[in-house]
Parts: structure tokens; C-alpha cells; sequence
């Protein structure tokens, strides 16, 4: 077995060489004079314009106010972005909010609030990220295990 990805390797090796021999150019001199078809050859009296795109700025960032209002939304989507950002804060004031999200319809925002959690090492949040370990999705419920590591209850 050693032998064949010896040799698999030692072929790719020189396939690679190959290949940058063929890909890589050499500048050649240009010719002394051009010939009088290619002097007579009128310029475009116009440079061709390429359109540039429009310089817009980026959207402002959200309030942090606004993720605890997004939150409360029907969307999931904006549900998940409010509890992922409102988790990258890590602070502990928040750990209420992050522990409501585990009772959400979503995989999702029960997975952002459980890694927060888990990344925040918040022991109030024990008892119910191990009930998400009998979660039906196999997400949450992996999710549940890291973050069990990270806050280390001995339960």
C-alpha cells in the first residue's frame, strides 16, 4: 500500500511540474519595428469606458436594542439573527433571553442559544440544555453536548 501512494505521489509531483512549466509565460522582446500594415492601423478615437459600479455604503449595523425586538418576530430568520448576535456579546445579563431560545419551534435558534450558552460557560442554563439532549434534532442535541462540556455541571 506504501508503494502505491509513493508512486501516487511521486506522479503528482511531477504532473504539478508539468503544469507550471506549460502556465508559466516568458516575456519575448517585442519585434525591432512593426510592419507598415500594423503602423497604418488607426487608434480608436474613444478609449472604450467601462461603467464602474456605484460606491454605496454598507448598511447600518443594527441597535443591540433592535436584536431583543427581532427576536420577538415571527420569522425564524430574523429569530436566528437575534439570537446569534444578541449571544455574540457574551454577557451574562443576557443568559435569560438565551435560555427562553431553547424553548423556540426552530433547530436553529435552539442550537445559536445553546452554543452561546455553552461559550458563556452559564450554569443557569444547565438543567435546560440537558433536556435539549432528548431534543428530536440531531443538531440541538450535539450542540447540547458541547456545551455541557464547556460549562462542566457535574449533573
Amino acid at each position: 500500500m506504501s508503494k502505491k501512494l509513493f508512486s501516487l505521489g511521486i506522479l503528482l509531483l511531477f504532473s504539478a511540474q508539468v503544469l507550471l512549466s506549460q502556465v508559466s509565460t516568458k516575456v519575448e522582446p517585442q519585434d525591432e519595428k512593426k510592419t507598415t500594415e500594423e503602423q497604418n492601423v488607426n487608434p480608436v478615437s474613444k478609449p472604450i469606458e467601462t461603467k464602474k459600479p456605484a460606491v454605496t455604503q454598507p448598511a447600518p449595523a443594527p441597535k443591540p436594542t433592535d436584536f431583543y425586538e427581532l427576536y420577538k418576530s415571527s420569522q425564524v430568520s430574523d429569530r436566528r439573527k437575534a439570537i446569534d448576535n444578541i449571544g455574540r456579546k457574551r454577557d451574562s445579563k443576557d443568559a435569560q433571553i438565551l435560555i427562553d431560545a431553547l424553548s423556540d419551534s426552530d433547530s436553529g435558534v435552539k442550537v445559536s442559544a445553546i452554543d452561546s450558552l455553552g461559550l458563556m460557560r452559564e450554569q443557569l442554563a444547565a438543567d435546560k440544555i440537558i433536556l435539549a439532549l432528548k431534543d428530536k434534532e440531531p443538531q440541538v442535541r450535539q450542540s447540547a453536548c458541547v456545551a455541557l462540556g464547556y460549562i462542566g455541571d457535574s449533573k
